[in-house]
């Protein structure tokens, strides 16, 4: 009995970290429309388990992560040895959310958000890329937090959390 019990915890987890690589590729989607898909890394066996990206179409490498107490670090490092491992040079990026926390902003002021984490040398490959682009574009260097679109899944996360718990 006790492993039919744990089986149905593990299965509960991997249902959890699905339902939050769906969020994290439907929020990706909102900037890359029609790009994003949830990756293949879920397929039983063979070589491929547990070692995809888990939402291609984007130039980055996400690995998603929904726990009682996410380890970004731990998850920025999963992400960088099976990108490693498939060659792939795509920016490797953690998103990272503990359990029962919103995941994005309540009224502009964030409130235990999720988090985005990758390494120091692709965020600045990002800002150097963006800082080229602003200058081409002739737009002032200014960047602001700013709470999300009206209607992106962000706003709907913070409308389903219950705020009092923990």
């Amino acid at each position: 009995m006790p492993r039919r019990a744990k089986g149905i915890v593990g299965r509960l987890s991997r249902q959890k970290g699905q339902r939050w690589e769906r969020v994290i590729c439907t929020l990706l989607r909102e900037i890359f429309p029609e790009e994003i898909y949830r990756g293949h890394q879920h397929i039983s066996g063979g070589a491929s388990k547990g070692e995809g990206c888990d939402c291609e179409g984007s130039p980055f490498w996400v690995e998603g992560k929904h726990q009682k107490l996410s380890n970004p670090r731990a998850a920025l490092l999963q992400s960088l040895k099976a990108q490693e491992k498939k060659k792939d040079n795509r920016l490797a990026v953690a998103i990272c959310k503990d359990d029962r926390r919103p995941a994005g902003w309540h009224v502009g002021i964030p409130l235990d958000p999720s988090t985005a984490t990758m390494t120091l040398a692709d965020w600045v490959t990002l800002i150097e890329d963006w800082v080229r682009l602003k200058q081409a574009q002739g737009e002032p260097l200014e960047l602001t937090r700013r709470p999300p679109k009206e209607g992106s899944i962000l706003n709907e996360s913070v409308a389903r959390c219950n705020l009092s718990e923990p």
